[in-house]
């Protein structure tokens, strides 16, 4: 699988997207990343399709809250999502 990359559609936004290799393919795939009103919970389509909810805990771990995000993916969306916050 390539490395997952990001790109903020705005800094101070709730929303941002990342791309990731879904399919193995070497082509990058659109995920839509929106942090809900609890801060630790983050929504995220495939496209314009909700795929599932992830939860960061406070032992810096991720789990899927709700939805059916398939867990080869997880891991790379993981990894995106904390290179975008961090910046």
């Amino acid at each position: 699988m390539l490395p997952a990359s990001f790109n903020s559609t705005s800094k101070d936004s709730n929303t941002f997207d990342i791309y990731i290799d879904v399919f193995d393919k070497g082509e990058l795939n659109r995920m839509i990343i929106t942090r809900s009103s609890d801060p630790e919970e983050y929504q995220v389509n495939f496209e314009d399709s909700y795929i599932g909810t992830l939860s960061h805990r406070s032992d810096d771990t991720w789990e899927l809250i709700k939805g059916s995000i398939p867990a080869f993916i997880i891991s790379d969306i993981v990894r995106s999502m904390k290179r975008h916050l961090k910046n």
